[in-house]
């Protein structure tokens, strides 16, 4: 127990520093902390947890551990710095958050340099699309070879009720393959076949 109250007097007096530090080493090295998205469990009604849920509540616990019944006090006799204080964590950080991504556009960094002669089909994934109505609006995207901005998928929502996707969820699957270059030759008629102008249905149902 002293251990894990040493601990949380460190993360206490010097959390600003641990979370920078943290912060510029997954920028230059992402791959190191790819293990914090790592899916432990879903419960009933479809939460995902993480690693990431196990390391916060571990920070969350520790800090606790350094309170004492002087600081509930002080929190009664303050509660509109309480009030203050929650607005600010659920309301004005997301929102700010939110509107400092649209203002600078930020990508997701994901850009293929995709081989002359062959293209990338983007499809829907089968489990994603079936259980939870997710799938892209177009239903087949195409990037073409010389395309080199940022790769973007129209995810359509097919369901009745919301549906949230987190970062480093599958959304979907891309298949890269060759295709054929046609020369088009105009004409006035066209080879007969049995089937001639037949449209739908035209081929029986078998």
């Amino acid at each position: 127990m002293k251990q894990l109250q040493k601990f949380s007097k460190f993360l206490s007096d010097y959390t600003s520093i641990v979370v920078i530090a943290i912060a510029v080493i997954t920028f230059f090295l992402p791959s190191l902390m790819g293990w914090v998205n790592f899916q432990l469990f879903t419960d009933p009604v479809a939460n995902k947890f993480t690693s990431q849920s196990i390391i916060i509540g571990v920070i969350m616990f520790s800090m606790g551990l350094t309170l004492t019944t002087e600081d509930f006090k002080i929190l009664a006799q303050r509660p509109f710095d309480i009030c203050i204080g929650a607005i600010a964590q659920y309301l004005i950080m997301p929102f700010l958050a939110f509107f400092i991504t649209k203002l600078l556009h930020l990508p997701t960094g994901i850009a293929l340099e995709i081989p002359v002669g062959y293209a990338g089909l983007i499809y829907a994934r089968s489990g994603l699309s079936c259980k939870q109505g997710l799938a892209p609006a177009n239903k087949v995207g195409v990037i073409d070879a010389d395309y080199r901005g940022e790769i973007i998928v129209a995810l359509h929502n097919h369901g009745d009720s919301a549906k949230t996707v987190e970062p480093g969820d599958r959304i979907a699957q891309m298949v890269i393959t060759p295709f054929l270059t046609a020369n088009f030759i105009e004409t006035d008629e066209l080879n007969d076949t049995v089937r001639g102008e037949g449209g739908f249905g035209s081929s029986g149902k078998n």
